[in-house]
């Protein structure tokens, strides 16, 4: 799954941005560690990221087209929200939903909610659900209590039954920690992005606000845990690889201007780091 993720990621930066972000955009992705420890790590969220950015890709494609290709589009996404719920529940589709319906909101795409939300894309949906969640509740008959009420309601409500609870702001420092060394870079990007300093294509601006949507979303549930916002690797790992490819294009921009700082505060890191070890290793 973490192999496809990357492979995905390429694939959809050939298709919107060329020939030259779609291998740093993998690239970058692969090598943030959370990404990375995941990808690694037999548990359900990296297939859960999977699914869960095939249906965002999909649903931008479907507003970049028109006719029968931006209904096939739709229809790949509700299929891949529908994998991602099979996979962790009702987060596998609330996360593609909110994201889309923010970003087509912000853009000015008054109608796209309609034809996210139009009946066929429910009908895949359930296609693929239903039938699993249905059999199961007939197997066991407490499926229906502990799947929708204590798995997912309580979870994201309660920080006593899972024994998860974290402050607020607790993504902030695993974005930091975790992201790293890209997270140097990651800020100023997205603000730059927003104020369209040197980003004028739509997808940077989906990276943007996918970022956030998925950050602030997790940051108000009662549980949390690093994997929850792993699909923001993706996002904001793209989102680096449009910086690092227009100060490729003009090294004299303000993107090539974030990179040398960023090399730069990352070279004095590794100073550091580099003199603790070495004064605090045993010497023979």
């Amino acid at each position: 799954f973490g192999g496809a993720l990357v492979l995905l990621t390429f694939g959809f930066c050939r298709k919107i941005y060329g020939t030259r972000a779609d291998l740093q955009a993998a690239i970058i992705v692969a090598t943030t560690p959370l990404y990375a420890a995941n990808s690694r790590t037999v548990i359900f969220d990296i297939a859960l990221a999977l699914f869960v950015c095939g249906a965002i890709f999909a649903g931008y494609l479907a507003e970049a087209a028109e006719g029968k290709s931006r209904r096939n589009w739709y229809l790949l996404g509700a299929a891949a929200a529908g994998l991602a719920t099979l996979v962790k529940g009702p987060v596998g589709f609330l996360i593609p939903v909110l994201v889309l319906l923010m970003f087509n909101w912000l853009e000015g795409r008054r109608g796209a909610w309609k034809r996210l939300l139009a009946p066929l894309n429910f009908l895949i949906f359930f296609a693929i659900t239903l039938p699993w969640f249905v059999g199961l509740c007939l197997v066991h008959k407490d499926f229906f209590h502990y799947g929708v009420i204590d798995e997912t309601f309580e979870r994201f409500t309660s920080a006593k039954t899972f024994h998860r609870h974290e402050p607020f702001y607790f993504y902030i420092f695993i974005i930091a920690a975790t992201f790293f060394p890209w997270s140097l870079l990651l800020p100023e990007a997205s603000l730059a992005t927003w104020k369209r300093h040197w980003a004028r294509h739509p997808a940077d601006r989906l990276c943007v606000v996918w970022s956030l949507v998925v950050v602030v979303f997790f940051s108000i549930s009662q549980s949390k845990l690093p994997g929850y916002i792993l699909s923001v690797a993706v996002s904001s790992g793209i989102l680096i690889a449009r910086l690092f490819e227009v100060a490729l294009a003009n090294p004299t921009s303000r993107p090539a201007r974030m990179v040398e700082r960023a090399t730069l505060i990352f070279a004095v890191l590794a100073v550091i780091v580099s003199a603790g070890m070495s004064i605090g290793a045993p010497h023979a």
